[in-house]
């Protein structure tokens, strides 16, 4: 069961994410028909531990073991999507692929999950499209030292 909890439009969640740095080249993924790119990753099962989580997630979807080189952040968020309201706790790795994730040119798809793709990105280019959450984004021009705690709130995410 995902550390998921639905109320009507409203949704609380914990998600996992992470991302391979290596030859100035930054791992991100593309989830179906959205506007943006985001970090490979998803939900812990009740009772997992958060670092496990990540672990298996990124095995999941690309099939390559990686180990835990140090947290970045934890991120609380909150955006709207398909019409739910979500406030998420997000943490944020940085991975290490043990030298077995090539860098490759163009896209591969997610392989638990058809339509969803992944691909490098140059640091330098990122600036040149659209990341989501923003504030992680912007962790990978200049990794933090220790673990950062940061907030996000989207301009249409409103509480009546």
């Amino acid at each position: 069961m995902d550390l998921e909890f639905v109320k009507n439009n409203l949704v609380f969640n914990n998600r996992v994410c992470g991302t391979i740095i290596k030859d100035n080249k930054v791992l991100l993924v593309h989830y179906y028909d959205d506007d943006y790119w985001t970090f490979i990753g998803g939900r812990p099962l009740f009772g997992e531990i958060i670092d496990e989580a990540i672990v298996r997630e990124f095995q999941e979807e690309t099939g390559t073991p990686v180990t835990i080189i140090r947290l970045l952040a934890f991120l609380e968020n909150f955006f709207v999507f398909e019409n739910k309201m979500y406030h998420q706790h997000l943490f944020f790795y940085l991975l290490n692929d043990n030298n077995q994730f090539p860098i490759f040119d163009g896209e591969k798809e997610i392989i638990d999950e058809p339509g969803v793709t992944y691909r490098w990105f140059d640091i330098d280019k990122l600036n040149k499209i659209k990341i989501k959450p923003s504030k992680l984004s912007n962790l990978i021009y200049n990794i933090p030292k220790h673990p950062l705690f940061l907030q996000e709130r989207e301009e249409n995410f409103k509480i009546d």
